[in-house]
């Protein structure tokens, strides 16, 4: 992933437009001084022709300042609406509408100077009104809460909520869902609360969070064994279309689009958010590996190491992951060698930080 300088590459893309460059093209002018921008599902900039493109955002846009400065809709694959709203000088500003597929709308809230204000109101598929969250200057609560038969489970900011969303990312347990379930007071969080992973009717019950009047208190990771001091999941709906705004791009190959180059970074760093290695560093890595087809490793090599002061432990985290995304051919998981290659350099805070991770498959074309 990388975020693009956009005035600076509109101005590319107009040079190069005669040439035979096969730059990726994540957004282009589409007459009227409009400009036509190319998003995956979770709103990362992706190549026009990449088979996991889903959204196009035609909109108003000042190419100096990269950002966005009047009315946009964002289209589906099929060509259908599924959001609309409005920029001032890039601040999100006025009525944002979503869409179901079916037309109907998803939710709408207005925005004042970036901010939501006011309620932002829910809806099933039929029109009927899912949940109510009031945003103030300083608060966000949830009002009112239904559920697909109409009952209400939640009303004027106390019941019980159960919510589910799909998960953001790659989750090595193949859950496509997290669910939120818990007791709400006066609007906010109030109690024990218990997180979910979903898939269909199946659901483990993965982490327990504290919370007292909206205040989180503690957390502890089932799976992990783990206590944490922050809330991981977020209570109300993700809204991808706020990643737009930041221009980031992702390679057109499943591993970027799934999240799991990004999960493989993070996982390779935590080991060493406190290894301090006392001298400058910006070195390049390169292993492989031998993946089954349910995505078991096995076999690895490294082919380019990291720095000695880091490469006894940094093996031990490598022969820790216990799955990578098998590789695809002809509709139906294969067994392949993938090479995995990144950089690892020193943060801004003197950290080590590994980034920049590609991951190429032998077998997979």
């Amino acid at each position: 992933m990388k975020s693009i300088a956009l005035g600076i590459l509109l101005l590319l893309l107009g040079l190069l437009g005669n040439a035979q460059d096969k730059r990726p093209v994540y957004f282009e002018t589409s007459g009227d001084k409009l400009v036509r921008f190319y998003f995956d599902s979770n709103y990362y900039l992706v190549d026009k022709e990449c088979e996991f493109k889903s959204i196009e955002r035609l909109a108003s846009f000042d190419a100096g300042s990269s950002k966005f400065i009047g009315s946009f809709t964002d289209f589906d694959a099929a060509g259908k609406p599924i959001l609309e709203g409005a920029y001032l000088d890039g601040k999100k500003t006025g009525l944002f509408k979503a869409y179901h597929p079916n037309r109907s709308i998803k939710w709408e809230v207005f925005f004042e100077n970036d901010k939501p204000h006011g309620d932002w109101k829910y809806y099933y598929p039929d029109g009927h009104l899912m949940m109510r969250v009031n945003f103030g200057e300083d608060y966000v609560k949830i009002i009112e809460f239904l559920d697909t038969r109409g009952k209400k489970m939640v009303e004027d900011g106390d019941g019980r909520f159960e919510f589910k969303v799909p998960f953001q990312g790659y989750n090595p347990y193949g859950y496509p869902f997290v669910k939120q379930k818990g007791r709400l007071k006066e609007g906010v969080p109030d109690g024990i609360w218990q997180i979910f992973y979903e898939a269909d009717k199946a659901a483990d019950l993965v982490a327990e969070e504290v919370y007292y009047r909206g205040v989180f208190k503690s957390g502890y990771d089932l799976i992990n064994e783990t206590e944490y001091d922050a809330p991981v999941f977020s209570v109300l709906p993700y809204e991808a279309f706020f990643r737009a705004e930041k221009f980031i791009s992702k390679g057109c190959n499943y591993d970027e689009i799934a999240g799991y180059n990004s999960y493989l970074t993070n996982f390779f760093n935590e080991p060493f958010k406190s290894f301090e290695i006392g001298r400058p560093l910006d070195d390049e890595f390169e292993y492989t590996v031998q993946v089954n087809k349910d995505g078991n490793p096995s076999k690895v090599e490294m082919i380019r190491d990291v720095p000695v002061e880091i490469s006894k432990p940094f093996k031990l985290v490598l022969n820790s992951v216990e799955r990578y995304i098998p590789s695809f051919v002809n509709g139906e998981y294969i067994p392949d060698e993938l090479t995995v290659k990144g950089r690892v350099s020193l943060n801004e805070e003197g950290r080590i930080n590994f980034h920049s991770l590609k991951i190429a498959r032998k077998n997979e074309q």
